[in-house]
């Protein structure tokens, strides 16, 4: 194992940047300051040439994803946070699928901000029940289960209008 020491450290290195990197990234985000953060995060990881052009690799990297950001906006960095909030959506629609699935997608929203009185009073004031379901059929449209019903209302419409099997 002596020969193999000081490779293994070296790879040890590797797995650090890119460890550091991931969890920073799953749980900051990629925001307009995400690659200096991650880079004084990185700080004296550099040991060799390998270790720094890694290192210079996912920094780029990450500051690319990271201008796509606007100023003060923080952008998704781990399909982890979609999942949380599929899984959230999934429980909300559980509990409450009486309107429908499409108009909840609305929902996600409240679930990932900090909810205080003052939010809940200024959201309950500002918007009505009735404008959201405006908004959703103005901009969502029928529902797949909405569509569904149509048609097979139609369908059964159609039925009854066919003359009975013995008057022809």
């Amino acid at each position: 194992m002596g020969d193999y020491r000081e490779a293994l450290y070296h790879w040890s290195v590797l797995l650090a940047i890119a460890e550091t990197a991931e969890n920073h990234v799953r749980y900051e985000g990629y925001h307009r300051a995400a690659a200096d953060q991650l880079r004084e995060r990185l700080d004296g990881w550099g040991i060799n040439a390998a270790a720094r052009a890694m290192e210079t690799a996912t920094l780029e990297f990450v500051a690319e994803q990271s201008a796509q950001a606007r100023p003060g906006e923080r952008l998704i960095g781990s399909s982890e946070v979609l999942e949380s909030l599929i899984g959230k959506y999934k429980d909300l629609q559980g509990k409450n699928s009486r309107g429908g699935m499409t108009p909840q997608l609305l929902a996600i929203g409240a679930v990932v901000m900090e909810k205080t009185t003052e939010t809940i009073r200024r959201g309950l004031t500002a918007i009505r029940t009735c404008d959201v379901w405006r908004w959703c059929r103005e901009h969502l449209g029928l529902s797949l289960q909405g569509q569904r019903t149509y048609a097979y209302k139609e369908q059964k419409q159609d039925i009854k209008l066919l003359p009975a099997p013995n008057s022809f």
